[in-house]
């Protein structure tokens, strides 16, 4: 990964940069230092504006699909002679958002991987067409899988 640059796109409000940038970035999820681009949202209680993005944020489904593509866009626009590899999960509708960038952007996208969380694969699998799987073990309750059993399942070593 020495060559690669990461970016990280989120839909959460940008309030919650500094929690999710510790998680990311810190010692013990170790994911490798990139861009982090969030969901804009204004933050002062007194404004009905900032109470219509809190709306917006909780009632509109279609405002972090459009935040993705759009901060996508900008991103593959900035580096129009990189490829990208996208890397989400199926919980909400990052298929979509790749399937979307991957039209626009065709020699871009070189891989899409999808860590799929909600069984789409056997559900509905016309929604990951083209995309690698990911495994995600689907856990029911706390004790059915012991945290070395997941560990040597879903380990991934070079």
């Amino acid at each position: 990964w020495e060559d690669a640059t990461f970016h990280y796109v989120s839909g959460s409000p940008w309030q919650l940069f500094n929690p999710l940038s510790s998680f990311l970035f810190g010692d013990e999820a170790g994911f490798p230092v990139g861009s982090l681009h969030m969901k804009s949202a204004r933050k002062n209680p007194l404004t009905i504006s900032s109470w219509r993005d809190l709306l917006d944020f909780i009632t509109n489904e279609n405002l972090t699909f459009e935040q993705k593509i759009d901060q996508i866009s900008t991103i593959f626009e900035h580096f129009p002679d990189r490829q990208f590899i996208m890397v989400g999960d199926s919980g909400e509708r990052d298929p979509e958002v790749y399937s979307t960038i991957r039209e626009r952007y065709p020699d871009q996208v070189k891989r899409i991987y999808i860590r799929d969380v909600i069984n789409d694969r056997e559900l509905n699998p016309d929604r990951l067409a083209g995309m690698e799987l990911i495994p995600a073990p689907t856990i029911y309750r706390p004790g059915q899988i012991t945290e070395e059993e997941i560990l040597e399942e879903y380990s991934y070593s070079e």
